[in-house]
């Protein structure tokens, strides 16, 4: 026989149970992965930045990188663009150095093994995990791997001695520098590491007299630490102008290159060189920042790059 006073009962009892999962299902919805700005803070569709970077020459995908889902988007933006493009798009990487491009063309091309192309290149830590998917796109796309980075013992030796270090090299080397050599002596200012490592040394220097009179520099141990300042800075400045000059040399169609922000943000770092060798290339630059809220884009972090994919503080890092 029914009974109303049994129905609401049991409707009661299952309102109490579904509620609940009702709120943390919404609870989940409520919190995405990631989030998409332009450069005025308006939010932007997955399908507004594409067509924009289809517009372009080169992207340059500033990366943190230890985020998984940077390294999920990278490979999700390069296929979306690699689709839109009809796959005639190149790919370059800074976790690629110039002196294994041989290798890299051997794999991509399906002449040597995986096993044998990770036994004989020299890859980043996190390679299997956070590069290798978008590698493996483009190799089963036929696109063509440009490894933009310059070899590190080359970078070392200006870390330690300056750029004249570099024409100690034979000739040979000069295949990886040559043509940059006279750009990167001639870069101060515009380049970001030097900025903020001159204003990083004031300010130790600073603190050092201040609260230690008796330790206090010596006129000379400050001239050492900017010289050694400058040496890192000239480093960090072959770096890009190496990786500009490998990604000027291999614009046969859109070029979407993957480096860290540091290397293009606020149109710095490698864009700096590659302006000056393409003066009319167009450019669509991507950064990742974290933020603690998702709702809208910090202004502190506006004026970096075109687009920024604004993740959680607290998105999981691979190391």
């Amino acid at each position: 026989m029914f009974s109303i006073n049994s129905f609401l009962s049991k409707a009661a009892v299952a309102a109490a149970l579904l509620f609940p999962v009702q709120a943390a299902a919404q609870c989940v919805i409520d919190k995405p992965a990631y989030m998409l700005y332009t450069d005025e803070g308006m939010p932007s569709s997955f399908g507004d930045m594409i067509e924009a970077m289809a517009q372009s020459d080169v992207i340059f995908f500033g990366e943190y990188h230890n985020s998984s889902v940077v390294h999920w988007l990278e490979r999700v933006v390069f296929t979306s663009l690699a689709d839109r493009l009809d796959n005639k798009l190149t790919l370059g990487m800074e976790m690629f150095e110039a002196d294994t491009q041989l290798k890299v063309d051997e794999y991509m091309a399906g002449l040597i093994s995986e096993e044998r192309f990770l036994a004989e290149t020299y890859l980043w830590d996190n390679y299997k995990t956070d590069y290798a998917p978008v590698v493996k796109c483009a190799k089963e796309r036929g696109i063509r791997l440009i490894a933009t980075n310059v070899p590190r013992r080359y970078a070392r030796a200006v870390s330690v001695g300056n750029v004249d270090a570099l024409r100690k090299f034979p000739q040979s080397s000069q295949l990886y520098f040559g043509k940059v050599l006279e750009r990167v002596e001639a870069i101060q200012e515009p380049n970001p590491f030097f900025t903020k490592a001159s204003a990083m040394l004031k300010t130790v220097s600073a603190k050092h007299d201040e609260t230690s009179p008796s330790k206090a520099l010596t006129n000379e141990q400050k001239q050492q630490l900017v010289e050694k300042t400058l040496c890192m800075t000239l480093a960090q400045a072959l770096k890009d102008a190496v990786m500009a000059r490998n990604t000027a040399d291999n614009l046969t169609g859109d070029f979407i290159h993957i480096n860290g922000n540091y290397h293009s943000d606020c149109g710095h770092g490698i864009i700096t060189y590659l302006k000056y060798f393409r003066p009319a290339i167009r450019i669509i630059t991507v950064s990742t920042v974290y933020q603690d809220k998702l709702s809208e884009l910090n202004p502190v972090n506006r004026g970096k790059a075109d687009f920024y994919i604004v993740l959680p503080t607290d998105t999981h890092k691979t190391f």
